[in-house]
């Protein structure tokens, strides 16, 4: 997820964009992606497949959910951690499909205890949607 992020960072700074924003999405099988978020532009830009396995529910729970976030945020948030692995906590996406809560960030599935390092706001563009 690192290096998906550090691209989209990178993505989005070359082409001089106003904001440099990570888009991550889920597709029918429960994949994830990670692209640099380009507004209208977007339907044109595939994103990179990052390893991810979903702990609490299924597939069916995350298709057409879209997460939007910060590129420096994320990248700040994945940099706290020392392993290769990091789970994300999600609360329920509102009724368009987008995750508008803060995103907890830990090295475990545990929510509690000292696996808590990082909370990042999503972030809200015009004209975002989850599919």
């Amino acid at each position: 997820m690192l290096s998906a992020a550090r691209k989209a960072q990178a993505l989005t700074r070359a082409r001089n964009m106003d904001h440099r924003f990570a888009l991550i999405r889920w597709d029918d099988e429960g994949a994830m992606t990670l692209a640099p978020w380009y507004a209208e532009e977007q339907a044109r830009v595939r994103g990179a497949e990052v390893t991810a396995r979903i702990s609490d529910g299924s597939a069916a729970d995350m298709t057409g959910r879209a997460l939007l976030l910060t590129g420096r945020f994320l990248l700040n948030a994945l940099d706290a951690f020392a392993s290769q692995t990091v789970t994300l906590h999600l609360t329920d996406a509102e009724n368009t499909g987008l995750y508008l809560s803060p995103v907890l960030f830990t090295e475990t599935d545990a929510i509690t205890g000292h696996g808590y390092r990082y909370l990042v706001k999503p972030a809200i563009a015009d004209g975002i949607t989850p599919a």
